[in-house]
């Protein structure tokens, strides 16, 4: 037997980074090359692949199979996919010009920087207004929900300041943003997974796990899971680059009931060789309600019934059995209210019966049918400060006033000139406020300002067709300024809901608009006076103001201005008609009562389909409420005011002025984004239906090789509904490299090691 030592088995030679980065910069050289020279040819991509490939195979074999080729080839793309991330890609802003495009990237990069160089930022300090708000919310609520709105406020403001900081930085600093630009433009960063550079690398990877799989192992049941594996990752990118070349994209509207048998791509039409028809299109909406309470006196509110005090939200899951529990903030009486039923209604009906003590005074009016659009059924029921709009242009009102027991010989429209009230306060300062004229000016304090217009009704986006769509939101576009010129125009809205939406310049500084409709320019509006003992005077105005224009006083203010309606008032009685000038449908007071206490009972929507009553469909919850003074079960109907509940008071009863009350209101969840939407599809094939599906924004529809996906829907057409068409022949290739690569690391991992704990366990 020999001594002689074994000499040991050379090691195959491994490529040295060097030459890796060498080889790889040469690929992606020809593969540019190629590109330019091919320019948008689809045969691009696969001559560069074959003319760096065989580069390679020829001369740098070693280093195509190479384990470190494929340590930096990894390493490389997961570096670009980061920088990627972090750079705004233009397939974000197909629309934007390259300015805005620009812009864009500026701000991003600005918001980055400020991120990185303030890692700590510090608790933002709340607003008085905020910091009330939260107190309040604890106060109902209790601690938990406060908790959440105030780590919801806290991160909302972080992020509003690090935002207008990163503004700041590019628009003080545009040089270095600009350069980076142009080093990304340059680079393809902007359109990175387009990039050639970025597909070379992934081609050279593919290439780099076939011949390490031939070279380095040989076929066999042991290495089937390692060749299954690199199989796959190769079958994806090559699938992924044979969708690119043959696959296709666009979108297809469709309108409920209609069929399409082209969708829109490139520009153009392209044909489908079928036809899609949308059956059906439901909008889906979450399974919570939101509940807003509300705590002011009836002394603070407006015509429309609207408190000055902003709203409290609290949302609440949407299962019968449910039960929450808040703090009345004036009484400190606590209330436990439980779910005890939830419907779908369209209204509400309202009577009035006589009081046994206080109550107001109420009339019930038949609008032969206009009310409908409004969710309401004939005959309206009407108390004091409880207007009804007949019209959606909001040209004719009712309102109903009390006498108090003395008759007057006239009505007298008791409100100046103009069209609202701004208020404004600072620093939790003593609140100003100056009557609003269209076109006027006015002085509050520091601030000056012109009101420039006012929209009764304000909308975005096209009108509705029907009264049911027109909005109760007046706003006011004002042009605001401080002592210093520093301001802006701003746009304030009426409705309390939306007030939170304006933001003013000014720390501190807070604002509020408030619209008066009786005093605002309108062709015609009723005016009902009631007595104690339910005799009753009408009045129809024509003109609101007689005389010559008013003119401003020294301070800025309105002056005042004789006002006079045009129709003396006239004794009625039930069964009268209220002829309003223009109006078809003729306005008859079907009831008087001089004291009455209001009943609200819910319609539903049988029973409102009996009766004929149209209406858009509203959310109702039923709620038990215990509280102090027992137990009671109260129905909240969603988006009105008269579907509110009052707690402390009686259920119908709305309380005499001044006495101050805490409101409960249902925010219906179609005032909300929707959570999802769903068509339903039928294809045809020369006219004949062949299938069909129903289809939602993450589950496609299929047929003929092409898949449709849910990606576009517009709430003013409830019936439209637009899909993304993609054509996508590879992706059985791409599916069965995801299947292979599956299984090929379920062999490595899993199924290889038990047959090799199988054969080397001892036997017995």
């Amino acid at each position: 037997m020999s001594n002689t030592p074994e000499t040991p088995a050379p090691k195959p030679a491994r490529a040295d980074v060097p030459r890796i980065l060498q080889s790889v910069g040469v690929c992606l050289v020809l593969f540019h090359a190629a590109q330019t020279f091919a320019g948008d040819m689809p045969l691009a991509g696969v001559v560069a692949f074959a003319l760096a490939g065989g580069w390679l195979v020829g001369f740098r074999l070693e280093v195509l199979r190479s384990v470190r080729t494929a340590v930096v080839l990894l390493v490389a793309l997961s570096i670009a996919c980061i920088l990627g991330t972090l750079t705004v890609q233009r397939s974000q802003l197909t629309g934007a010009s390259e300015a805005e495009f620009e812009q864009t990237c500026g701000f991003a990069w600005a918001h980055l920087a400020y991120k990185i160089s303030h890692p700590f930022p510090g608790e933002p300090e709340l607003s008085p207004d905020q910091a009330q708000h939260i107190e309040r919310l604890a106060t109902v609520f209790g601690e938990d929900v406060a908790d959440e709105a105030r780590e919801k406020t806290a991160a909302g403001l972080a992020s509003a300041r690090s935002e207008a900081a990163a503004r700041e930085w590019a628009a003080a600093h545009p040089a270095p943003f600009t350069i980076l630009y142009r080093m990304a433009s340059a680079t393809r960063m902007t359109d990175l997974f387009q990039a050639w550079w970025f597909v070379g690398l992934f081609y050279l990877l593919a290439a780099n796990l076939v011949a390490g799989a031939v070279v380095r192992r040989k076929p066999s049941v042991r290495n089937l899971g390692f060749h299954a594996a690199h199989l796959g990752l190769v079958l994806v990118v090559l699938g992924a680059t044979v969708g690119a070349f043959t696959g296709s994209r666009g979108m297809l509207p469709l309108e409920e009931g209609l069929d399409e048998s082209a969708f829109i791509a490139d520009g153009g039409q392209r044909p489908l060789g079928f036809a899609v028809r949308l059956d059906e299109f439901e909008t889906l909406y979450h399974e919570d309600l939101v509940v807003e309470a509300l705590a002011y006196s009836d002394t603070q509110q407006g015509a429309m019934g609207h408190g000055s005090t902003r709203p409290l939200r609290h949302t609440v899951k949407l299962e019968e059995g449910e039960t929450f529990a808040l703090t009345d903030p004036e009484s400190g009486d606590t209330y436990e209210l439980t779910m005890a039923a939830i419907d779908e209604a369209v209204a509400l009906r309202r009577s009035h019966g006589p009081a046994e003590s206080g109550g107001a005074a109420a009339v019930a009016l038949d609008t032969g049918g206009a009310a409908a659009a409004f969710g309401l059924v004939d005959p309206v029921w009407l108390s004091t400060h409880d207007p009804l709009y007949i019209d959606p242009s909001n040209r004719y009102k009712v309102r109903i006033e009390d006498w108090g027991g003395d008759t007057p010989d006239r009505l007298g429209l008791e409100c100046e000139p103009g069209v609202g009230t701004l208020t404004m306060a600072e620093g939790g300062g003593e609140p100003l406020q100056a009557r609003i004229v269209e076109g006027g000016a006015f002085t509050l304090g520091r601030f000056s300002g012109v009101a420039e217009q006012v929209e009764p009704d304000f909308r975005v986006g096209e009108m509705p067709e029907g009264p049911e769509g027109f909005p109760r939101n007046p706003a006011l576009r004002v042009q605001l300024t401080d002592e210093t010129g520093e301001g802006g125009r701003f746009l304030m809205f009426s409705d309390p809901r939306l007030k939170s939406f304006t933001e003013l310049p000014w720390e501190g500084v807070q604002a509020s608009f408030d619209y008066d409709y009786w005093c605002a320019p309108t062709p015609a509006w009723v005016r009902v006076r009631v007595a104690e003992d339910g005799s009753a005077q009408a009045a129809v105005i024509t003109a609101v103001t007689a005389g010559d224009e008013p003119t401003d006083a020294p301070d800025g203010s309105p002056a005042e201005a004789a006002t006079a309606p045009v129709a003396a008032p006239a004794t009625v009685a039930a069964g009268d008609v209220l002829a309003i000038p223009g109006l078809t449908s003729p306005l008859t007071l079907a009831r008087v009562e001089g004291r009455a206490a209001e009943r609200t009972e819910r319609v539903g929507a049988e029973q409102a389909a009996a009766e004929g009553v149209e209406g858009p469909p509203r959310t109702a919850l039923k709620l038990r409420i215990d509280g102090p003074g027992g137990s009671e079960e109260r129905w909240l109907l969603s988006n009105t005011e008269q579907g509110a509940t009052w707690l402390g008071r009686e259920a119908g009863d709305d309380g005499a002025a001044g006495t101050s009350g805490f409101g409960l209101i249902l925010a219906d969840n179609r005032d909300r984004p929707p959570r999802d939407w769903r068509s339903h599809l039928t294809f045809l094939e020369e006219g004949v239906e062949v299938g069909g599906g129903v289809m939602e924004v993450n589950t496609p529809a299929n047929h003929g090789g092409y898949a449709f996906f849910q990606s576009d829907a517009d709430p003013r057409r409830p019936g439209y509904s637009g899909l993304s068409v993609v054509r996508d022949p590879a992706w059985p290739l791409v599916k069965t490299g995801l299947w292979a690569l599956l299984l090929g690391i379920s062999w490595c991992f899993y199924i290889q090691p038990l047959f090799d704990r199988r054969k080397t366990a001892p036997r017995t």
